[in-house]
């Protein structure tokens, strides 16, 4: 375990404690949109624990597969661990660029015991429960910036003439009349979409069985196009609703002046959900809350703190549920700290870059390979449900690229894994499978309807998530917290208690190394049994990037992916289930069913 030292434990600036050496540590931060994927293990740290921007995920949290964990109540601070001493130590110190809104007087830390499984569902307990979200955010997402209601609708229609599932898109500026009127931030822009000036698109769009997501940013229009003052500007200035330190500037989409807004203030997040609600009710059903980390336009550069993207879910959270019984709350935002999730926020890693690995086109962005330590370290952060731009989103200066058809492919197959299934890409480009050809058309269809397959597979956990803090998706370590080959182990995954996942992340692979834990492991397409304790090697198809690296552990019950594809909202979720020799109970958690819980 661990203890004080002589000259240690609580003092007036944190706490210090050390450890075995031999004890792995984890917690603490994440990986950015601009990284490196680095690793799991934070034995050697000395990095801040904050927020971040670009997909990072931190905070003062350290825990370690030998059986503690110590939670620090605290807006940031500065965690240290070293491998050689044993050194564990967390300092509040001084303000972090991005600013301190709370400060404590006393020094509060909480220690978890037991394993991964354990001390995650104590942190939940302390830091808070992530809701059930809504049944169709586990499916596919198509989001788009620069879009319009006729394109929308035929590419809707094509994902159902082609038999590939969708349950939801994804409205970068285009849904909203940005800078173009008082309160154009929080209505449909009806230029773009004349027919949500009524309820009309959204009754086409429930008809079509897809939801509508709408982009947000913690920010206002102060002097709009004609040069006059907003209304909002003037209500947000009498409510004195505007975020500490940040003056006006000019926003980088539109000549406009804006402002940040402050959702720490109560008062600002009932306003802010007032004006939110219209939108709501004419279909924007989720929530991408963008930017909550920081924002740079022409030269200006503002932090927002740790706790902003906390706050700014939780306006629309206790807004929508105290306004509709009907429907759960589904939000994504680029930055975690511990307590976002308790208000139905998942994380996405930002703007990554569209190339295999970070370096393969451009050096400042990560690519999907890096995306793996991306998602896991989020996990261990106590962040259970994340998600990426799959197909990527930065590109090349001066040009307007798509992934090739193979990353295409290769990326989906990945992300078909990952708790969150979006695609996303820059202004202008395109992230229909269709469009990048018929091999990475089926190979990605065949994996948007395995993940449809696994519906009420993956649905289980939904309720795992509430109940432990442990989701759907979690590093091997989690399951199998004395194997070394487990403890920093970025290649592999579980994906609930029965399947592992290893996508192919390399291009042209035609083999892959996958390491199978203690237990016995069957091919989930192949049905090849495997001894556990190992290291195979798995033939991979490099012509029709086919090939998708996932078993079974000998036991297991939960739906087979044979005959998914059908869209699940319209005709019903598929449950059958393929039967895994020696286990005789079924997997699937019974749910309670609680009116919130069959809100879909």
């Amino acid at each position: 375990m661990f203890w004080e030292p002589s000259s240690g434990g609580v003092f007036y600036d944190g706490v210090r404690f050390l450890h075995n050496t031999a004890d792995n540590m984890y917690g603490i931060r994440g990986y950015n949109a601009f990284e490196d994927g680095g690793d799991l293990l934070r034995n050697d740290n000395s990095h801040g624990a904050h927020a971040g921007e670009q997909g990072d995920a931190g905070g003062p949290f350290i825990w370690s597969t030998a059986g503690y964990g110590v939670l620090v109540d605290s807006d940031g601070g500065y965690p240290y661990t070293e491998s050689a001493t044993g050194k564990m130590e967390f300092y509040y110190g001084g303000t972090p660029t991005e600013g301190r809104r709370y400060t404590k007087n006393d020094v509060e830390y909480y220690i978890m015991l037991g394993s991964p499984k354990q001390i995650m569902s104590s942190y939940s307990d302390i830091a808070g429960k992530s809701p059930m979200m809504p049944k169709w955010s586990l499916g596919f997402s198509n989001f788009e910036w620069d879009t319009n209601q006729t394109e929308l609708l035929a590419n809707v229609d094509t994902y159902r003439a082609k038999n590939i599932p969708l349950d939801s898109v994804g409205l970068d500026y285009d849904w909203k009349n940005y800078g173009q009127d008082n309160y154009g931030e929080f209505t449909w822009n009806t230029t773009n979409f004349p027919s949500a000036s009524t309820t009309a698109f959204k009754t086409t769009m429930d008809g079509k069985g897809v939801k509508m997501i709408g982009i947000t940013k913690p920010r206002i229009v102060t002097t709009d196009l004609s040069s006059h003052t907003t209304q909002q500007a003037i209500d947000a200035n009498t409510g004195g609703y505007w975020y500490p330190g940040h003056g006006a500037y000019t926003d980088y989409f539109i000549p406009v002046t804006v402002r940040s807004i402050d959702p720490y203030n109560s008062a600002e997040r009932a306003w802010y959900w007032d004006h939110s609600k219209g939108a709501f009710d004419k279909g924007i059903v989720g929530w991408w809350n963008d930017e909550t980390d920081k924002v740079s336009s022409g030269g200006t550069t503002l932090w927002f703190g740790n706790f902003t993207t906390t706050h700014f879910s939780q306006a629309i959270y206790e807004g929508q549920r105290a306004y509709s019984s009907t429907n759960r709350v589904w939000q994504t935002a680029r930055t975690f700290y511990p307590g976002a999730q308790r208000y139905a926020t998942t994380l996405w890693s930002g703007d990554i870059g569209i190339q295999w690995y970070k370096g393969e086109k451009i050096n400042w962005a990560a690519g999907m390979k890096e995306q793996r330590a991306t998602m896991l370290s989020s996990v261990n952060m106590g962040q259970p449900k994340w998600g990426m731009d799959t197909g990527g989103f930065n590109q090349q200066d001066g040009t307007t690229s798509n992934p090739s058809p193979e990353l295409y492919a290769r990326w989906i197959q990945f992300s078909a894994f990952t708790p969150v299934f979006r695609v996303h890409g820059n202004n202008h480009q395109q992230r229909q499978p269709w469009v990048y050809g018929s091999t990475a058309e089926e190979a990605s269809k065949s994996a948007i309807q395995l993940r449809y397959g696994l519906m009420p597979y993956m649905y289980a956990y939904e309720r795992s998530a509430y109940e432990t803090g442990v989701g759907l998706v979690r590093p091997l370590l989690y399951d199998y917290p004395t194997d070394t080959n487990a403890k920093n182990n970025l290649d592999a995954w579980m994906f609930g208690d029965w399947l592992l996942a290893s996508p192919v992340v390399d291009k042209q692979q035609t083999s892959k190394s996958v390491y199978l834990p203690t237990g016995n492991w069957i091919d989930y397409f192949r049905g090849t049994a495997y001894a556990g304790g190992q290291t195979i090697s798995y033939p991979v198809n490099a012509s029709t990037w086919s090939d998708i690296p996932v078993f079974v552990k000998k036991g297991g019950d939960h739906p087979d992916a044979k005959g998914a594809g059908l869209h699940r909202t319209n005709v019903g979720v598929h449950d059958q289930r393929r039967r895994v020799p020696g286990h005789s109970a079924d997997e699937l958690h019974v749910l309670r069913r609680r009116r919130h819980d069959l809100q879909l």
